[in-house]
């Protein structure tokens, strides 16, 4: 009779034991599966501020260099025009003279004719306003039109039909405006790019989520087997898998369904997709093992499955040291 007592009590503590083993191992897991999606909204922050910090100061930097660059512009761009514009059907006599602002002296130097200027020899007077004001190199539209006016205007220059009357300042200004405003599209580009791939990285985490709280449930699942964890664990998780499947499938349009026997098969999935969702809120080991008995390998067979089970394992063992098996 003692015997027997001492051989229960001992069974009731390994039992205690086992039970308690399993609740710390579902605590464990549970916060490292959770942990991998709030490690992935870290990192995916912490990229953000990064790429933040490194890139705003220098586009900030170089937007100020534009900005002074073309508040200088506005003293060295002064020319003195050295030939008249005139329109001509022969092309070969024709002088077009653009990038220029009409002279002060005769603010209505349009000639009807072709719609052009009308420079005279000796007009005094300065380079086309920029597009966009204040701003227009710091962005890419109106920065080619104005990175257009100075080549214009330098092709003018070299071809005799205009003088720039500082030619020095205004090569060195309109230096900085190439440089700098290369420079801005190049920070803008490095900038958007880092931000692109800190939330194409962050979105490949999330996309994980659906099975990371499979992952959740199926510990939780496990904790009520605790002599047989590991499989307890796996089962729950295939039949999560199979579960929403069985439901997709269930879920599709009619398209398909050509013939009595589609129909007759959609039926049967519908019928044992119900019996997964009845067996989903109210779960037990056995029930889900029928199920994905019922479905097989249906849906495991796709790359997707496979990504996820890797991931999840890989979790798993990290966190217990134990390798899980699908078998």
């Amino acid at each position: 009779m003692k015997k027997s007592l001492i051989i229960s009590l001992i069974t009731i503590c390994l039992l205690n034991l086992s039970q308690a083993q399993a609740s710390s191992k579902t605590i464990v897991l549970v916060k490292a599966f959770q942990q991998y999606l709030n490690d992935g909204e870290l990192k995916y922050q912490s990229a953000i501020d990064s790429a933040k910090n490194l890139f705003e100061p220098q586009i900030t930097s170089t937007k100020n260099s534009l900005a002074s660059a073309q508040s200088r512009y506005l003293s060295v761009n002064q020319v003195t025009v050295l030939k008249s514009s005139m329109y001509s059907s022969n092309q070969a006599l024709s002088v077009s003279i653009d990038a220029l602002n009409c002279p002060n002296s005769r603010p209505n130097c349009i000639n009807p004719v072709y719609l052009g200027k009308d420079f005279q020899a000796g007009d005094l007077t300065s380079t086309s306003n920029f597009v966009g004001g204040d701003t227009g190199f710091m962005n890419k539209q109106s920065g080619e039109i104005n990175l257009g006016i100075l080549q214009t205007v330098d092709l003018e220059a070299q071809s005799g039909l205009i003088k720039l009357n500082d030619p020095s300042g205004f090569a060195e200004v309109e230096s900085t405006l190439r440089s700098q405003y290369k420079n801005l599209l190049m920070l803008n580009q490095q900038y958007s790019a880092a931000q692109d791939m800190a939330v194409s990285e962050r979105d490949a985490i999330r996309r994980e989520e659906p099975g990371i709280t499979a992952a959740v449930l199926s510990a939780k699942r496990a904790n009520s087997s605790p002599s047989l964890f590991e499989k307890a664990f796996v089962t729950s998780f295939k039949f999560e898998y199979n579960r929403i499947g069985l439901d997709n499938m269930a879920s599709a349009t009619w398209n398909y369904i050509t013939n009595l026997k589609t129909l007759d098969s959609a039926i049967k999935v519908t019928r044992v997709s119900e019996r997964a969702d009845s067996v989903a809120s109210s779960y037990t080991y056995s029930k889900a093992q029928y199920i994905n008995m019922a479905c097989g390998n249906t849906f495991f067979k796709d790359s997707r499955f496979k990504s996820e089970f890797d991931l999840i394992a890989g979790i798993y063992k990290k966190t217990t040291k134990t390798t899980l098996s699908l078998n």
